[in-house]
Formats: C-alpha cells, structure tokens, sequence
C-alpha cells in the first residue's frame, strides 16, 4: 500500500519506460499436418496480417515443394494449397492477401502473385522479370529488383489489372545496392555504397523512395556517415523497415551488430542504437513490425541485452530475440525463445500484428531411420513492466511510469470514498 504523497512521488521520480518482451506463452504449431515438412529459414516462410505462407517438401514421391498457407488464428490449422510445383522457389512472401515468389518458365524468370483474397482457389499472375534478387510487398504493391543488363528497381500495383511495372530507380554501374529492398506503406528503402568520381572516394548510403505516385516515385538518398579516419561508422547487409524505425543486421562503429535507426527517413534527424553486438559476421534476416523486430540467432556468444532481473544471464548458442523500439529513440530487446532441448535449432521469425511465428527443425535420433522433423509455430508478444520495484506505480498498465500514471491515480483516489470497498479506504488504494 502507498499513501497519496509516496504515490505521487514515485510516478514523477520514475518516469521512465520499464518492461521486458517475453512470450505470452500460448504456443501453437502451425503446421499441426503429421505430413507437413516446412522450410524454416526466415526467406522460406512469411506471416503478415494473420496469413503464414511457406513452402514445404511433404512430398515423398515426386520430391516437388509446394506452396501451402495457413491463418494464424485457425484453430483447426487448416491448409491451403497455393502452388502445386514450387520446385525452383526459394523464397517468397506476403502481405496478408497476396502471396509472392519467383520461378521460373521455359528459362526465363516471371514474379508469381498469388492473390488469395479467396484462399480456397487463389487466382495466379504472372509478372515478367530478369533475374530477381531481392523483392517485398505491402498494401497490394510488390518491388523488386532487377539483376539484368542494369540494375533496376520496379513497384508493381496489384490492384491494377494490366500490373504495369514502374521504374523506380535505375543504377549507374558506379552504384550498387548491398541490401534487400524493404517496403512499408509508401516507402521502400535499400542501402548500398556509390563511387563519387568527382571526390574520388566511396560512399555507403540509405536511399528513401516515396511511392505514393507510382508513376512519378521520389527518391532521396541519405549519405550515410563516416568517422574521423574516414572509415564507414555503420555499414548495413540485411534491413527492415515498420513506421518510423529501420533495423539492420551490419557493422556499427566496427562492430558486428543489430542496429536500429530511428527517424531513418530524416537526413539530419535520424539516430542509431546498437541493439545487440554479436561476435562475428552472420547471415540472418530480420523482421519488423513496429514496435516489434524480431531475429533468430545462432552460435553467439552471451548478447549484451536489456533482461528482466539483472541476475538472469543468457549464454545460448541459439535463440530467438525481441526488441521494442519506442518513438524517443530507445529500444529494450530480450531474449525470447532457446531452441525446447539440444535437437531442436530455431532458424526464423516473422512478427505481425503483435505476434510472432517461428521456425524449427529437429535432428532425427538414430532410431528414427536419419528422418528429420520441422515446424513452424507462433505466440503472442507481451511486454512485463519489468521493474519489479516500481511495477505497482504503472498504474495504467502501459509499461511506462509516467504522468499519466498519476492522472489514473488521481481518478482512483477522487472514486475511491466508500469506506466499506475492501480495494480502498479514506483515498487510499490497495
């Protein structure tokens, strides 16, 4: 119990954000079929607005991959087919309606839109393409990137019935792109590293393109900063974007890390935070959903993150991390999932709409005749205003102990006159 002047001073000393992510701890597998055998790499799976897509080798007789989907709230886990011969995909994504994925046709490459609007019979178009690398979609528009006699970046609408390609940057052989593309609502981004010939020397950068006119698209391009020896402070292999936060798997001030930027569509406003250093360079992919990013990774050493208990120590060689990132440039990033025992390995996440989806695989013992299991599985995140002294002055349940903390207070107390309600006594809440 606090009396009204120990309340008071306790939201205004400790305005301040206290929480961890964690697992809500309803875990559900997704691929509940005892013939599914999903592929569980982050590029082979995708979940946006409650839609799982994957492609899965289940086929025992032919060996042909398919393309299956699944809504994560389905209690029943019912399948849909999508693509029969998935032989030559090897990734693909969604934004909760359409579903996208490379293959190619008679040698030559074509973009494949699943439109699943009915997922009992979704209708299939192609898009003819050169040689695609890298692609996203949201809100029913795709970009892509070309690897032809150019280098090309295009946005296609999918809501337009003749899926007219728009060019939305064409590359000078002095400039590459050494990123995925990203996309979120109206804006994709990329990085890469530029030859300037009239100051002889290079340059990383972070091109910003506003597509909300698709046939007039607006590209800024945001010079990413050196240091004092002339050396790239950050350099980025693999990103996200959700809002007004990007995330990157690259180097930050010569050290291999996860980094966030805030502000990343500001030329001069944006900043960035390490949200975990890692040991050495390695390939994973990354996935954003603001407030939400989530990544899985493997042979770490311990990650310098933010914990719940300043005792709990995590050493894991693989898991599945979280971080919230918060509108003042901060983020707080947790240790969500180890691998259930040593023959499970986490290989991806995805993260929509507050909850998250998995991959896994098991090894197969040597009495289960060298066969190997996987899965994909979700949760729901939640965050734990974790300072577990000051938790009971977050009085408005919003992992924040702030002013708004003494304004609920306040209401509480004004209500709270009734001397026989067992929950308070004279102005004083228990």
């Amino acid at each position: 119990m606090k009396n009204f002047a120990e309340r008071i001073a306790v939201v205004l000393f400790f305005a301040a954000n206290v929480f961890a992510l964690q697992l809500a701890g309803n875990q559900t597998q997704i691929t509940a079929n005892t013939n599914a055998s999903p592929h569980t790499l982050t590029n082979e799976f995708d979940f946006q607005n409650g839609l799982v897509v994957w492609i899965d080798s289940r086929d025992d007789v032919n060996y042909v991959p398919r393309i299956y989907a699944s809504y994560v709230n389905d209690a029943t886990h019912s399948e849909y087919l999508i693509e029969a011969d998935a032989a030559d995909v090897s990734m693909l994504k969604t934004d909760g309606r359409y579903i996208v994925y490379p293959v190619w046709i008679n040698s030559m490459q074509v973009l494949r839109i699943a439109d699943a609007a009915n997922i009992s019979n979704p209708v299939v178009t192609d898009i003819t393409c050169e040689s695609i690398n890298t692609f996203d979609i949201d809100n029913g528009v795709v970009v892509f990137k070309e690897n032809g006699s150019s280098q090309t970046v295009y946005a296609v609408s999918l809501a337009d019935p003749a899926k007219t390609k728009h060019q939305i940057k064409a590359f000078a052989a002095s400039d590459y792109i050494s990123t995925n593309i990203a996309i979120d609502c109206n804006t994709v981004v990329w990085s890469g590293e530029y030859y300037d010939e009239e100051n002889w020397t290079y340059n990383n950068y972070l091109d910003i393109v506003d597509i909300s006119n698709l046939s007039d698209p607006v590209v800024r391009r945001n010079i990413l900063p050196k240091n004092a020896q002339g050396n790239y402070v950050v350099w980025l292999n693999a990103l996200d974007i959700s809002g007004n936060w990007l995330i990157a798997r690259g180097t930050y001030n010569e050290s291999y890390c996860v980094i966030g930027m805030h502000n990343f569509s500001s030329t001069t406003d944006y900043s960035f935070v390490t949200l975990h250093k890692m040991d050495g360079y390695k390939e994973f992919a990354l996935r954003l959903d603001s407030p939400y990013a989530v990544w899985v990774e493997a042979d770490s050493v311990q990650p310098q993150m933010q914990t719940l208990s300043d005792s709990e120590t995590f050493s894991a060689p693989n898991f599945i991390a979280g971080a919230v990132l918060w509108e003042n440039g901060t983020a707080a990033v947790s240790i969500l999932k180890t691998p259930d025992d040593a023959n499970w390995i986490l290989s991806g996440a995805a993260v929509s709409g507050g909850k998250i989806v998995w991959g896994a695989n098991r090894a197969s013992s040597e009495s289960e005749a060298s066969q190997n299991y996987s899965g994909l599985f979700s949760d729901t995140l939640q965050k734990q205003c974790g300072d577990r002294g000051y938790l009971k002055a977050d009085l408005n349940l919003d992992c924040k102990i702030n002013l708004a903390d003494f304004a609920t207070f306040a209401q509480e107390w004004l209500a709270c006159t009734t001397p026989d309600d067992e929950t308070c006594i004279d102005g004083e809440i228990y």
